[in-house]
């Protein structure tokens, strides 16, 4: 019988000295584990291969199942596709690109928050998206693309935004900053829709 491979495990040290000793004790033997710290590594730790404070896209695979923990939260992981995650992660330290992905895709994330100017825009944007603040959207989302402008789902929300605020020539921009293919006519505003 054919053993299934096991999923790459990402460790995001963020939480106290000790608790990355205790979280991979938890781990069996031959989990391979790639840890972002921006710590030293601990003299006399074995398990894991040291990443220094690599940023979240560095660490993931190309395809496949990946599971992520983090020290601050021992009790908590996540198993996700390594291609949707790459979609979402911005190129930002792993502990706030995480946190952004996981808002995205609507998971739950570690009890701990990581502090970031940039993400705090993210989720300004998202809020004021939702209860429909278009001008506070704009201004959060600009600050967003202006820090991460290579990451796309910025611009895909920009393009929302603008477009909802009837400036149809920057939503296009926007849309095609997204990676998305250009329109060859200018969009009608289209309703609101909520993001996760």
């Amino acid at each position: 019988m054919h053993k299934a491979p096991t999923p790459r495990l990402i460790i995001l040290d963020d939480g106290p000295p000790g608790a990355l000793e205790a979280l991979l004790g938890r781990e069996l033997p031959e989990t391979l584990a790639l840890v972002s710290s921006v710590r030293p590594r601990p003299a006399g730790l074995r398990k894991g291969v040291w990443m220094s404070d690599s940023k979240l896209h560095e660490l993931l695979p190309e395809t496949g199942p990946v599971r992520i923990r983090a020290t601050s939260d021992l009790d908590w992981q996540i198993l996700l596709d390594a291609e949707i995650l790459r979609e979402v992660v911005p190129p930002a330290s792993a502990q706030v690109a995480l946190a952004v992905a996981l808002q995205i895709l609507g998971q739950p994330g570690p009890r701990t928050r990581p502090h970031d100017r940039v993400l705090q825009a993210w989720e300004a944007a998202v809020a004021a998206w939702n209860r429909r603040d278009l001008d506070g959207a704009r201004e959060a989302i600009t600050l967003v693309n202006r820090r991460w402008p290579t990451w796309k789902p910025g611009w895909s929300f920009a393009d929302e935004v603008y477009t909802s605020l009837g400036m149809f020539e920057i939503a296009v921009a926007c849309r095609c900053r997204s990676g998305e293919p250009p329109l060859f006519r200018l969009r009608s505003p289209k309703p609101l829709r909520k993001v996760a």
